[in-house]
Parts: structure tokens; sequence; C-alpha cells
């Protein structure tokens, strides 16, 4: 398996095998490892509940910046 990291600028990095779940890669002047673990509960997503889910979607669809966003990638979406 090969794993590219891209940063904002578009530059793409590659990432290298030190062991059995730890990739390396390097910048122009850092160096990061990733570890890989596979996640049986995705960011504790099904531990919240229905009026928990309920409130954040609210709070994201009556974020104008959001709205905003999704309009814009609307646009594009076709380009």
């Amino acid at each position: 398996m090969k794993i590219y990291v891209k940063n904002d600028d578009g530059n793409v990095f590659e990432a290298f095998q030190i062991d059995e779940n730890t990739y390396m890669f390097k910048t122009e002047n850092k160096t990061f490892e990733l570890s890989l673990s596979e996640a049986k509960d995705v960011y504790g997503l099904s531990t919240i509940s229905e009026k928990q889910k309920k409130r954040m979607t609210k709070a994201i669809f009556s974020n104008d910046d959001i709205l905003e966003q999704l309009r814009d990638a609307r646009g594009h979406k076709g380009a």
C-alpha cells in the first residue's frame, strides 16, 4: 500500500512504511509519523443521542458560512 499526503499548497509527499502500522513522511522542514488502526466507532458517532444529532444538524444548517460553502460546492460539482 502506498500512502500520499497532500498539503494545503498542493505539494504531495509519499509516506514510507517503517513498521506494520506506522508510516513516515518528510516535508521540506518537518518529519511526521502516521499510525494506522482500524476504528470500530469512527469519531464516537454511534454514541451520540438522536437529540444531540438533531441539535448538531440544526447548528450546522443554520450557520451562514457553512451554507455558503455548500452552495459553492454545488456550483463547482459539474466543473
